[in-house]
């Protein structure tokens, strides 16, 4: 794990960005791949790649990651921190923490989305009427 500012810290990647995203935004692609590469650099071990199809696991903005791009990352962080298993002893999370944290945001998530999808359609219904 990499020290920073008296404490220990994993520093996650940057998703990858929909090739809808490369289009709006050229180049984007190659800083991503850059930056990411710094951060290994940097971080060595305390550093989480993030590897997954962006298509499947952003949101339809090409940038933020939906539920199951949370879900991606939760299982990324369980992994690092089972090979650092002296990281997650210092900062008094294990699996299950991890887990039960991203649990409640992916939850959280999934219904302020559903409660702005209820709000969009009711507002769409009432100007409809």
């Amino acid at each position: 794990m990499k020290d920073a500012a008296g404490g220990r810290c994993l520093a996650i990647a940057t998703a990858p960005a929909t090739a809808e995203y490369e289009r709006r935004v050229p180049g984007i692609s190659a800083s991503v791949a850059l930056y990411n590469e710094i951060l290994a650099d940097v971080f060595g071990d305390a550093f989480v790649a993030v590897d997954f199809d962006p298509d499947a696991y952003l949101m339809s903005d090409g940038m933020h990651m939906n539920v199951e791009g949370h879900r991606w990352l939760a299982d990324a962080l369980i992994r690092s921190l089972e090979r650092n298993d002296a990281f997650a002893k210092a900062v008094g999370i294990g699996r299950r923490g991890v887990a039960a944290s991203y649990a409640a945001t992916v939850d959280s998530f999934r219904i302020r989305s559903l409660t702005a999808l209820s709000r969009a359609s009711r507002n769409s219904l009432s100007r409809a009427a």
